[in-house]
């Protein structure tokens, strides 16, 4: 497990599977040194993003993190608890969510 201070303390927690970040960050530049920073720890594939608050200004950052993950040829992470977190296969969207969300 890794802290992330670019905004707040944001954990990145490294499983098998890829990463488990909890929260994505303010949109913007913000969100691009928080994928910054969490690219100097691991190069594994971000699979779920946890919002830790309910409001956005954690969490608005997931546009920058979803595009990111498409740059990099990877899935989408499963942002949603109704998702389904593992696509049928690579590159397919989950089922259960948009992929601006």
């Amino acid at each position: 497990m890794h802290v992330v201070a670019t905004q707040g303390n944001s954990l990145v927690v490294e499983t098998a599977a890829g990463v488990v970040f909890v929260d994505s960050g303010n949109a913007g530049q913000a969100a691009l040194d928080m994928i910054e920073d969490v690219r100097k720890v691991t190069d594994l594939p971000i699979r779920a993003v946890v919002y830790s608050h309910g409001h956005m200004g954690y969490n608005s950052g997931i546009a920058e993190w979803n595009a990111h993950c498409e740059e990099r040829g990877d899935d989408l992470p499963c942002t949603s608890p109704t998702a389904t977190c593992r696509s049928d296969k690579p590159g397919t969207p989950r089922r259960g969510r948009s992929r601006t969300s």
